[in-house]
């Protein structure tokens, strides 16, 4: 397999599973996106999608801005989360948003104050910031697959699932994308769970 085919089995795969957030969540009610179980440690449909979203947002704004020399036609550079500012647009506590105000670490009970924001907020968030990063993958050659860019992933997880973020240090792009991808399938799986709770069909693919 040529480095010009593992990089558009990569870009084109991650493309098309955030395709499959926004089909499967853009159907729902305002209640079925917002829907959490009573004292349920599992976030509603719109934590999921926000929070894929969150790390597309950021992994965009980093590839925009990646050590290598090929420059990009669609460069943002920044996360649009912080240039819109929308911490304060939408009235929340980034205090209470996890780390790097994505979601990761956030405590359960802080989790519904995301499906406040709504729907159709959340997903225009969502689809900006995937078709934002979708162009830049589309533009990504193979030569570039091995450059270097300060990860987004800057946190180590100990035994004891404490998490403690350090610096930024360099990694392929081609690494980089591993994470975002495996990440983002195992929330698809979350959300489809979720429908299957509230719908007569669960599943996004078939």
């Amino acid at each position: 397999m040529s480095d010009d085919t593992i990089a558009e089995s990569i870009t084109g795969t991650m493309i098309w599973v955030h395709s499959l957030f926004l089909n499967i969540t853009e159907d729902l009610t305002e209640a079925q996106f917002g829907f959490q179980l009573p004292n349920s440690t599992a976030p509603s449909i719109a934590w999921h999608l926000w929070h894929v979203a969150r790390w597309a947002d950021r992994l965009q704004a980093g590839l925009s801005d990646h050590a290598g020399t090929i420059e990009r036609s669609s460069a943002m550079a920044i996360e649009l989360w912080v240039q819109e500012q929308l911490t304060r647009q939408w009235q929340l506590d980034p205090e209470r948003l996890g780390m790097f105000q994505t979601g990761a670490e956030m405590k359960d009970e802080w989790t519904p104050l995301i499906a406040r924001v709504g729907k159709q907020r959340l997903l225009e968030y969502a689809t900006f910031v995937f078709t934002t990063l979708h162009t830049i993958l589309a533009e990504l050659r193979h030569e570039e697959l091995r450059l270097p860019r300060k990860t987004i992933a800057n946190f180590d997880i100990a035994e004891d699932r404490s998490i403690t973020i350090g610096p930024a240090t360099d990694f392929p792009i081609i690494d980089e994308l591993v994470f975002p991808f495996a990440h983002a399938n195992r929330h698809l799986g979350m959300i489809e769970a979720l429908r299957g709770v509230l719908l007569p069909k669960g599943t996004a693919t078939v």
